[in-house]
């Protein structure tokens, strides 16, 4: 009789004792004792199986055909000997034998496959040699389960969260193939969260590559995570993020993934908030899937930036020069703020601009702000300002001797004294880190009863009204570093948009140390 003949008539045989079985509540034993229907618990799912397990001398013994058909494994009974191809592995046990065969090896079990009513039955270790998975019988609930138990389940899901805290790939690997899930949720320990959260919120890029490969997805109340793998610069991880079905083009809030990916932010390291400025390898691996810079604002953040790199990433993916921001302001626009004109075409080399840094009084590094210089060699030349970010300030200006004359930042201004100067030479700045004076002057707006100070902005002139200044107030006080002399506050515009007339003069003394100022403000316009 040939193989395929014999698993016919084997399938037939099977079907015909499935019939005789579904007749009846229990089932009798190779003992000849009637036994109540054992229910089966398959990788944590019920089954419905219509020939049940029996219990033998204090063992499982499990219907052969009805297990390995429901598990769709390749298993047939070739005459007296069942055989059982899993993987790259055949298993081969003679009804009534101890000796299991596993390829070549030789393995003795402790109980051997019978016939019973014409049925074939396997014992539970046979089972679990086949299918790598523990079979354990719970007499109270008179149920097997083949695979983890729900106590085992929990405490390997648990492993899974803890491997991928720690980026350990490999135990994330080898316990998902136990059984853990790698779409599953322990909420009363880790919230609504996968593993896959954890991962991504400790870096540990293999730890997602590792639970990707093993099934991980990502759900839409995950989407986030693109974002925190862009806040933590790991452009590989994005990249198995949005290999893993995350849109490029996916809205955090109120940006684009793209815009997050141009934009300088804040990172907690350990105990201190670092600022950080975009990667061009992040932006490079949007772009690499499909993220639009013409949908979104991304040129702008990058221009806001002061990333060459990104700039010409985006400009070469579409970005429109063009295009308007939410604000109504133009890229272009945006970079002269910045001195930043000559990056706004696609082109091979970076053109060289002047560039210096400032520092407080302290020697301590000023990451941004804005400042204002004119020259010394043409007076009669326009001022100048930039603004800047991380320290770099740039002057997009022709070699000569220029006067610093006003630096502005959050909560404090600065009016420099005719000697702070710098000179441009080839294109170098001399010299290249310019001091602020200590401040002289610490102001306080205090509010009557019809006053509100938050922020905003205190218009500051001198006797002469031949300059005029805005310092940005922070919450309700102010630092100036200013010459001595006669000067007039004309007004306050607190952060609702408020505006409340002064016209107050105020004297600035030539003496050492801090003079308060107060600032009154009551009734607004």
């Amino acid at each position: 009789m040939s193989s395929e003949r014999k698993w016919i008539s084997w399938i037939g045989t099977a079907l015909l004792a499935i019939v005789v079985v579904t007749g009846g509540s229990g089932i009798s034993t190779a003992a000849g004792k009637t036994q109540s229907p054992i229910n089966v618990i398959v990788d944590g799912e019920k089954t419905s199986w219509p020939v049940k397990p029996y219990l033998e001398k204090g063992g499982i013994m499990l219907p052969y055909a009805t297990l390995f058909q429901a598990l769709k494994l390749d298993a047939r009974l070739d005459r007296k000997t069942l055989v059982v191809r899993r993987a790259n592995t055949v298993y081969k046990i003679e009804i009534g034998s101890t000796k299991l065969l596993i390829g070549n090896r030789q393995v003795r079990l402790t109980a051997a496959p019978v016939i019973v009513n014409g049925r074939a039955y396997v014992p539970e270790r046979f089972v679990e040699l086949v299918l790598d998975k523990e079979v354990t019988y719970d007499a109270k609930l008179n149920q097997v389960t083949i695979g983890l138990t729900e106590k085992a389940r929990l405490e390997l899901q648990k492993m899974l969260f803890k491997a991928a805290s720690l980026g350990d790939a490999a135990t994330i690997e080898k316990i998902v193939k136990q059984g853990a899930d790698p779409n599953g949720k322990l909420k009363q320990i880790y919230l609504d969260n996968t593993a896959l959260v954890y991962a991504v919120n400790n870096n540990r890029t293999e730890a997602v590559r590792a639970l990707i490969k093993s099934g991980a997805k990502l759900i839409e109340s995950e989407r986030y995570l693109g974002a925190m793998a862009i806040s933590l610069q790991n452009a590989e991880m994005l990249g198995l993020l949005l290999d893993a079905g995350l849109d490029p083009n996916y809205h955090e809030r109120d940006s684009t993934l793209l815009e997050l990916a141009s934009t300088i932010s804040g990172t907690v390291l350990e105990i201190s908030e670092v600022t950080q400025g975009p990667s061009p390898a992040v932006v490079e691996m949007l772009l690499k899937h499909g993220a639009d810079p013409g949908l979104d604002d991304s040129l702008a953040r990058a221009i806001s930036s002061q990333n060459y790199s990104i700039m010409q990433l985006l400009l070469r993916a579409g970005a429109k020069t063009d295009k308007q921001d939410r604000f109504g302001r133009l890229p272009y626009d945006i970079a002269a703020s910045y001195n930043l004109q000559r990056w706004m075409s696609i082109q091979d080399v970076q053109p060289k601009i002047p560039t210096f840094a400032m520092e407080n009084d302290q020697g301590i590094s000023i990451d941004s702000g804005v400042v204002s210089f004119r020259s010394l060699s043409a007076p009669s030349a326009r001022s100048y300002y930039t603004n800047w970010l991380l320290g770099t300030i740039y002057a997009d200006v022709p070699d000569g001797s220029y006067q610093v004359t006003e630096h502005h930042k959050f909560g404090q201004s600065t009016v420099f004294p005719s000697s702070m100067t710098f000179t441009v030479k080839d294109g170098v700045i001399s010299p290249s880190i310019l001091r602020l004076p200590t401040p002289n002057v610490a102001g306080k707006i205090v509010a009557g009863p019809f006053g509100k100070a938050t922020g905003g902005l205190l218009e500051l002139t001198n006797e002469q009204a031949s300059f005029r200044i805005l310092i940005e107030v922070d919450r309700d006080h102010f630092k100036l570093s200013i010459p001595p002399g006669q000067y007039k506050l004309a007004q306050y515009t607190n952060s609702d948009g408020r505006v409340y007339p002064l016209n107050q003069a105020i004297t600035i003394e030539n003496k050492e140390g801090v003079q308060d100022l107060i600032v009154q403000i009551d009734e607004n316009l």
